[in-house]
């Protein structure tokens, strides 16, 4: 067999994670875990022995839970491709385990967080609006960052007030919009179709200096959400939590789990169920209904 560093690199299996068309912010991911898996080792990941995968996992025990489980994922599925089109003869991945992750509830706003948040909104010029439409886009949809970055004009679906969402491994969902999130998107494809500098089909632009007219950047996009939250003093919450928020305050108001995971673009159900871990406060009032 040649010399596998030779035929195959991590910038290799990148090359094939983009033609599977995963999002940008998951292949930067990927190169990141993977780049620190082989910087450890000194030597190209592909050569890498089951021994020093050991090594090298021990040396992340100072790292949350999450962040090794995923560090982990990248290696399985680095190790998985390169084994199944035999550029090594074994997996030295297929021992390693994973980190349990504590059972902790999504962190979500309430009701009344949500509202101080809508109202805290400014609305003076064109980038506000289109502020605003990206976080209420988020909030009553559920979708996630990358996916809202993803987002073309052509994508909403204006007569049946629906989108058409392109979620992880290129998965295509449709969700219905409310009758309050059409007049906000509204606003802004009217805003958005006034400008004559914009040649990009995406539906969220960039206003910026450098930028101006382009597709808007995930990492612009968590910025603005974040400091939105920011501003309404809501800065214990992420960006992600609107999407958490979305899946219990639906869930709260009598969805079924079914459908909430549709809207979601959960492949597997047990994704969901998450969301059904209800509060002890909420299990009281539940089993008190009973007299």
């Amino acid at each position: 067999m040649p010399d596998p560093s030779e035929i195959f690199t991590i910038e290799d299996f990148l090359n094939v994670l983009k033609q599977r068309r995963l999002s940008p912010h998951t292949l930067t991911a990927y190169a990141s875990d993977l780049r620190l898996a082989e910087d450890f080792l000194d030597k190209p990941l592909v050569q890498a022995r089951e021994r020093e995968l050991f090594r090298y996992m021990a040396s992340l025990d100072h790292l949350k839970a999450t962040t090794v489980r995923r560090r982990l994922i990248a290696l399985h599925r680095f190790f998985d491709y390169v084994e199944r089109q035999g550029y090594i003869k074994e997996d030295p991945s297929g021992n390693l385990a994973s980190p349990g992750l504590p059972q902790r509830l999504p962190k979500y706003l309430s009701d009344k967080e949500t509202q101080r948040l809508f109202k805290s909104l400014p609305s003076e010029d064109v980038e506000d609006l289109r502020n605003m439409a990206i976080l209420k886009l988020l909030y009553f949809t559920g979708m996630r960052i990358g996916e809202v970055q993803q987002l073309n004009v052509e994508h909403l679906q204006l007569e049946n007030r629906q989108l058409l969402v392109r979620g992880k491994g290129d998965k295509e969902r449709l969700i219905p919009v409310s009758q309050t999130l059409m007049e906000i998107l509204g606003q802004w494809l009217e805003a958005r179709e006034a400008m004559r500098f914009i040649k990009s089909d995406a539906f969220f632009v960039s206003l910026g200096r450098n930028h101006r007219g382009k597709r808007i950047s995930y990492g612009a996009i968590r910025q603005i959400v974040k400091s939105m939250l920011q501003a309404a003093g809501l800065g214990d919450y992420s960006p992600h939590k609107l999407r958490h928020t979305f899946a219990t305050q639906l869930l709260d108001r009598g969805a079924p789990l079914e459908q909430i995971s549709k809207l979601l673009g959960h492949s597997r159900l047990d994704t969901t169920l998450i969301y059904a871990q209800t509060e002890p406060g909420k299990l009281r009032s539940a089993v008190e209904l009973l007299g």
